[in-house]
């Protein structure tokens, strides 16, 4: 199941006093991330190095943040892992040394989620628990909901069952009105019955997940993670058919869910 809440940030440049060269490297970021959000690397990736050129010369430090953590958030969709974590690397300490824990903590994030797509998944863990932990000090409930999903399924990668389920459970007590990072969480609980072996637990926990959900358009990606999870218990329930079933509806929503389970950073 895919992990939610890769951070594509972009900030907004209102205020009269700005220079020109700062709307400029706002205007480049927002086209940088445009294109990313689209699928084009390449000219994503010519802009934000364009963006982070003009920042690096001017001294503009949230303009080369910005550019450094999503030219990482373009190769990690590139599955290039290794660029990927050089770039947020970079982006880190900026946030480090010059801005504050909101920068801190959406890098942390990204680290953590470039770690679970490689399968290290102990790596991940230790840096979601510090975003987690930089959330929940700065009282930022819709951070700590998100990092706090995110890593309760890093716990279940992790075999810390006990553990996510503390987690995930305490998502839906979180006043906010992001339903998707809840309906990612109770997701997460499904996967834990999966994991225990309850296969007709996890089954029947998706099915209601899916009547909640509906026959709408929305939550795309969830539909497919769900049915994901119900294919692979009916495999284990040795039930094939209702497995084949289940792996031909999340083929057929595949297309759809391409960056949907990016959530941009408010």
């Amino acid at each position: 199941m895919k992990m939610y809440g890769l951070t594509i940030i972009c900030f907004m440049l209102f205020q009269t006093s700005l220079s020109q060269e700062l709307e400029v490297g706002d205007s480049l970021i927002k086209k940088g991330i445009f294109y990313l959000e689209v699928g084009d690397h390449e000219k994503s990736l010519k802009i934000l190095d364009e963006a982070l050129l003009l920042a690096s010369e001017n001294g503009w430090t949230k303009v080369k943040f910005l550019a450094l953590n999503n030219i990482g958030v373009n190769y990690y969709n590139l599955l290039n892992y290794g660029d990927a974590l050089e770039f947020y690397s970079r982006a880190y300490k900026i946030a480090l040394a010059q801005l504050d824990f909101n920068y801190e903590m959406i890098v942390l994030n990204n680290i953590a989620l470039l770690y679970l797509s490689d399968g290290e998944y102990t790596k991940a863990a230790e840096y979601e628990e510090r975003a987690f932990k930089i959330a929940s000090d700065r009282k930022n409930k819709k951070k700590v909901a998100l990092y706090g999903t995110n890593l309760g399924l890093i716990y279940n990668k992790l075999g810390k069952l006990k553990q996510a389920r503390k987690l995930l459970d305490s998502i839906e007590n979180i006043n906010i009105d992001d339903t998707t990072i809840k309906m990612v969480a109770k997701i997460g609980l499904a996967e834990i019955y999966f994991l225990e072996g309850n296969f007709i637990s996890s089954i029947d926990y998706l099915k209601m997940l899916l009547k909640t959900i509906g026959e709408g358009e929305g939550f795309k990606a969830e539909k497919n993670s769900i049915y994901i999870l119900l294919l692979k218990n009916y495999f284990n329930l040795q039930k094939y058919p209702y497995s084949i079933q289940y792996a031909e509806l999340a083929v057929a929503t595949e297309r759809l869910r391409e960056y949907e389970w990016v959530l941009s950073n408010d």
